[in-house]
């Protein structure tokens, strides 16, 4: 493999590939370039310089500056404004066990990544949870158009991907017709095609429930708005270690926990406190009770 500008005829080499089938892959190319010493004098020479970005400092008169919104956050706003405006929100929060899938993570993710190419993360396992969970109280995959309830058939999981000008959520369609490794490509897919700015507007397209992780941000809790005409939204937190009491037959005792916070967001004109705190609750135990000895 060689590429074009940076490896020249004279210079090729073999890049082992860690994909499925010795496929090489974009990860297995960048730690290649990582390991090479050096760059042929000519392309160094014919590359040409950039241009310094133009200043973002504001043009202040007086003591405030104005600057218009972007397209992209003019949208956001206005899709949050008629959120808040049309739903009744209502949060639930409770504690997950991670420890399980944390272990799991910890101890299969090199033997995931040699096969798939990508890293292996908490985010399938909680996609995962999440449409078991819609299928066992499916009120919350409904939405509301003025009082007729809207029943889905399929589950389209929504996730919230932080980009340089806002926020975009892209669509897993029919969840509940993926494996777990379905899932782990999809979200890897989705997630990476719209940081790429390569995601189709027709991907952005139909969701029923959203997940939004602010836990990559070292963010513990938070109170997400839901994404019309969903009628909830869950809230991933970061995975902290924690001391916890651990209850058994023999006694409590104190232990070191992998504690993750979950939020849901749904809105009250369809889903009461019961309905919620069922789906929240059912999410908790498809989490702590995953089988991961199945899930490949």
């Amino acid at each position: 493999i060689a590429a074009e500008n940076d490896i020249g005829t004279d210079e090729l080499m073999t890049v082992p590939g860690s994909g499925k089938g010795g496929r090489v892959t974009k990860l297995d190319i960048l730690a290649y370039l990582k390991t090479r010493t050096g760059i042929p004098a000519e392309a160094t020479a014919a590359s040409p310089k950039l241009a310094p970005p133009p200043s973002l400092s504001p043009s202040f008169t007086g003591s405030e500056a104005r600057v218009e919104m972007d397209h992209m956050r003019k949208l956001i706003a206005d899709h949050m404004r008629t959120s808040l405006d049309t739903s009744a929100h209502v949060y639930v929060m409770t504690e997950v066990d991670m420890t399980s899938i944390v272990d799991f993570t910890e101890s299969e993710g090199n033997a995931f990544f040699a096969r798939e190419g990508f890293k292996l993360t908490y985010t399938p396992f909680i996609a995962l949870a999440v449409t078991r969970a819609l299928q066992m109280i499916p009120d919350m995959n409904s939405s509301l158009d003025g009082t007729s309830i809207v029943r889905n058939k399929n589950i389209n999981i929504g996730l919230a991907v932080a980009v340089d000008q806002g926020l975009l959520v892209p669509v897993i369609q029919r969840s509940e017709e993926l494996n777990f490794l379905g899932l782990c490509r999809k979200v890897r897919d989705l997630a990476v095609r719209t940081r790429d700015k390569q995601i189709s507007p027709d991907e952005l397209q139909g969701s029923t429930f959203t997940i939004t992780n602010f836990g990559v941000f070292n963010v513990t809790m938070g109170t997400p708005i839901i994404n019309q005409p969903n009628v909830g939204i869950m809230g991933i937190g970061t995975v902290r270690k924690r001391p916890v009491v651990l209850e058994s037959e023999s006694g409590d005792s104190i232990g070191i926990r992998s504690i993750m916070m979950l939020s849901l967001g749904f809105d009250h004109r369809l889903i009461d406190g019961a309905g919620g705190a069922r789906f929240i609750e059912a999410v908790q135990s498809n989490i702590e009770n995953m089988e991961l000895d199945k899930l490949f």
